[in-house]
């Protein structure tokens, strides 16, 4: 700025001439160009603050998404654990439903197990009371003289009675029926005796009845018998 005065240069700020004192005089140019730095001054005011303005309203934008993400994060990871539950009690529910139905299957297999046993068992049972036993070896003087062939150490200590009831008894084995009363109730009441022939009919058979046993068995009875006074005495028909 320069004084109309003495012509000199001042500061553009200073209202007096710094050399002679005399007031400055602001022209209109320099009013002028004072309005532009004003204006300038403020546009550029104006732009900052829409670019800060802007600055801000961006910079919300992105903490609105990063929220929208957060919660949709956590609705993903909320689902994901109801479904990973669900998945879990539909398991448990399918292990247990098969230990039950294997426990089903178990108790079914014991219970069919045991009625079949049971079963068995019963028609064991009634088998036993249907088959009449076998003859007992103890109503038998030689149990054996039919099967096997016996010796003369286990005859010698038979009685003279009992070589005569072994003899006949190798007879009354096939049916035949005896004259003599003693002998003939002797076997009548023994429970594997079944008389089928009379004594004349069974003997004219002959030995063809009698397998190779009996027929040695016999013929050694008939030998200790021989040797007997006692069977002498008590013999009976053959």
């Amino acid at each position: 700025m320069y004084c109309h005065n003495c012509g000199k240069e001042n500061v553009e700020s200073a209202k007096f001439c710094f050399y002679c004192g005399s007031p400055l005089k602001i022209s209109q140019k320099e009013t002028k160009k004072g309005g532009k730095k004003q204006r300038h001054i403020i546009a550029v005011l104006v732009s900052g603050g829409v670019i800060l303005s802007a600055v801000i309203v961006f910079s919300l934008i992105p903490n609105k998404n990063n929220q929208n993400i957060a919660e949709t994060s956590i609705a993903s990871s909320a689902h994901n654990q109801e479904t990973e539950l669900v998945q879990k009690t539909e398991l448990v529910q399918k292990t247990e439903l098969v230990q039950e139905t294997e426990s089903t299957q178990e108790i079914e297999s014991v219970q069919k197990t045991e009625y079949v046993q049971e079963t068995t068992s019963s028609l064991l049972i009634n088998q036993s009371e249907e088959i009449p036993a076998g003859p007992s070896s103890d109503t038998f003087i030689l149990p054996e003289s039919d099967s096997r062939f016996y010796s003369a150490d286990e005859l010698k200590s038979l009685s003279a009675e009992q070589l005569r009831l072994a003899r006949n008894e190798i007879y009354a084995r096939h049916g035949r029926k005896f004259t003599a009363e003693d002998i003939q109730s002797y076997y009548s009441a023994q429970p594997w005796y079944t008389p089928k022939y009379e004594a004349a009919e069974f003997d004219a058979l002959g030995d063809s009845i009698f397998n190779e046993y009996e027929i040695a068995n016999r013929k050694l009875i008939v030998e200790f018998e021989n040797n007997s006074t006692q069977s002498r005495e008590m013999k009976g028909e053959q």
